[in-house]
């Protein structure tokens, strides 16, 4: 792939082979030593694969295992890493997992600090392998600088990214000698992974489904520019259980009340506040039936979080300027005035333009990776899947910023058909790839992002994909998710490696060795209970049960809350402990 910086060794790798090796056991090897795993034909347009065995001349080139017939147990995370959506940072010389412009982004630098290695900056909310990679990273943190240095110019622990990774040169700009080159770079987050219909909303940690952090950079001569904008389900208990192939239309259902549900969507913008320091939410979510309902409870719950916050921001806490709410009903618009009026309509609005004003964008000196200007807020954009609408709406946002950053400096490029073309291009490939990883199909609105018109063959192929996505959802999801989930370390019994570090291990034990010279034993006293919610808001203080009179306090106190949601028939049929 091309380098994200012209002239720069910055070049993002695509993942399109993976094999598994055990290290305790043959039974998984072939003979030859050749990988046991065979290949897959990949079918780009529906996200389907067809395994095909490697030709072997006799069955004694077989494993142990394929000769019994037994399937070898990471049969699925190959396939769900080959296929296409995996990227790496080529020789691992540079950190593909954070952003341009963040002071983890030094390694970006054409000339990047030499002390600075991207394994030491990695941001884990997007590294799809830091499970994996955890007890390597471990392993080398203890080795001395230099063998830690060799270790490194070996590149053998490559950390991965999930999302889409594309750029496109811009030609004809102002004489052959001048280059430009436009990159779109999605990250999706691992923290709530999961496939389509199987992982929704939000978990207690304030991680939501299908969230994607999209990076726009534009290299104009020195100078490159990086807008960012998220994307993410929307932040509430929510799910749709399965009706089968009968029914495309999915019933939505809120599995908690507000006040369960309100300390995660709080603790779920803090984040963002935290990490892009403003927020202005747009929800393309309808006005009708079930989006209708879950768009309302999502306004309630940000309006009372934003009343929760002090006028303005301050050094501890965020205020009620850094957080906008735009409702826009993308399919309405659509419906009476087409795609077309969409971009009109961002186009022309002062509450969409005052905040691309206030949240800038960040420019980086692209030959010393000095920061001359940072971005100080982000869209968050969603809609029900956060695929088809959100991304229509995040290339028209994107181009927004673009022109603003082109217009200020008085760029030529504000004019060029190529850097517009190549513009939509890349929106339309990155709204594919993002949809083909959470829905199993590319995106509905694709042909509208690539030409800004809806025509007839991309509304024949939009039925085609919305059919398979309905199959995938009842067929194919369950194995796509207990893929992801070993591959995340989260499955019952699983173990992390352990490496034998002699070096590491000798310290260790020299410390526990001496450990009375440094630290004191001291007993605590713990507290553990339940307590019943049984589906209703507090009512009562719980301060004689977790303080009664003439009895110390608990230096430790774990408390687990039952029923936070109303038990009802109804609850205990759709609720699947297996999504949790």
């Amino acid at each position: 792939m091309a380098p994200i910086l012209p002239g720069s060794t910055l070049r993002p790798a695509r993942v399109v082979s993976v094999d598994f090796l055990s290290l305790t056991s043959s039974f998984w090897d072939t003979p030859s030593g050749d990988p046991v795993l065979g290949g897959f034909d990949y079918d780009e347009e529906n996200d389907d694969f067809a395994y095909q065995r490697q030709p072997h001349g006799s069955t004694t080139a077989l494993s142990q295992a394929a000769m019994q017939g037994i399937e070898d147990p990471c049969l699925g995370m190959k396939k769900y890493i080959e296929t296409g959506g995996f990227y790496h940072a080529k020789q691992c010389g540079w950190d593909i997992s954070v952003r341009l412009g963040t002071d983890r982004a030094r390694t970006w630098a054409s000339q990047p600090d030499q002390g600075i290695s991207p394994l030491e900056t990695l941001d884990d909310y997007f590294v799809w392998n830091a499970n994996l990679l955890a007890p390597f990273l471990k392993f080398r943190k203890n080795l001395p600088q230099q063998m830690r240095d060799e270790l490194d110019e070996q590149a053998l622990l490559l950390p991965i990214i999930q999302g889409f990774i594309g750029t496109a040169p811009v030609v004809g700009y102002t004489s052959a000698s001048e280059t430009a080159a436009l990159s779109l770079i999605s990250r999706l987050s691992c923290k709530r992974a999961g496939a389509r219909f199987r992982t929704r909303g939000i978990d207690d940690d304030g991680n939501v489904a299908n969230f994607v952090e999209t990076e726009s950079i534009l290299c104009v001569q020195d100078i490159c520019t990086s807008y960012v904008q998220v994307r993410g389900s929307v932040p509430l208990f929510w799910q749709q259980p399965q009706q089968g192939l009968g029914t495309l239309q999915q019933k939505v259902e809120i599995t908690r009340p507000p006040q369960a549900s309100q300390p995660a969507f709080d603790k779920h913008f803090m984040k963002l506040l935290d990490h892009y320091h403003a927020v202005h939410v747009i929800n393309l979510l309808g006005q009708k039936d079930a989006e209708a309902m879950l768009s309302s409870i999502y306004s309630d719950h940000f309006s009372e979080l934003r009343d929760s916050l002090p006028p303005k921001a301050t050094s501890e806490s965020p205020g009620k300027d850094d957080l906008e709410y735009t409702p826009y009903d993308f399919h309405s618009v659509v419906k009476f005035g087409g795609h077309e009026a969409v971009r009109n309509d961002f186009s022309t609005s002062s509450a969409i333009n005052g905040s691309i004003d206030k949240f800038d964008y960040t420019a980086v000196d692209a030959a010393t990776g000095v920061v001359i200007q940072r971005q100080q807020g982000v869209f968050r954009e969603n809609c029900l899947d956060c695929l088809d609408r959100t991304n229509f709406v995040q290339d028209v946002v994107s181009t927004l910023a673009l022109r603003r950053f082109l217009a200020s400096y008085g760029s030529p490029l504000l004019n060029s058909p190529s850097l517009w073309a190549a513009h939509r291009e890349l929106w339309a490939d990155n709204g594919d790839r993002l949809s083909k990883t959470y829905a199993g199909t590319g995106a509905l609105n694709t042909s509208a992002t690539r030409t800004g018109k809806k025509t007839f063959a991309g509304l024949l192929s939009d039925a085609t994909k919305s059919v398979s996505r309905a199959y995938i959802n009842n067929f194919q999801d369950k194995g796509k998710q207990r893929a992801i989930d070993m591959l995340l370390g989260l499955m019952a019994g699983q173990r992390p490696v352990i490496l034998f570090d002699p070096v590491g291990d000798s310290v260790h034990n020299a410390l526990i060795a001496q450990k009375s010279q440094y630290s004191t034993p001291r007993h605590l006293t713990l507290f553990c209970g339940t307590w019943n919610l049984n589906g209703r808001a507090p009512a009562e203080a719980l301060d004689a049960w977790l303080f009664p009179s003439g009895q110390p306090t608990a230096d430790i106190y774990s408390v687990a809350f039952q029923e936070i949601v109303e038990l009802t028939p109804q609850q205990i049929v759709v609720t699947d402990p297996a999504k949790k």
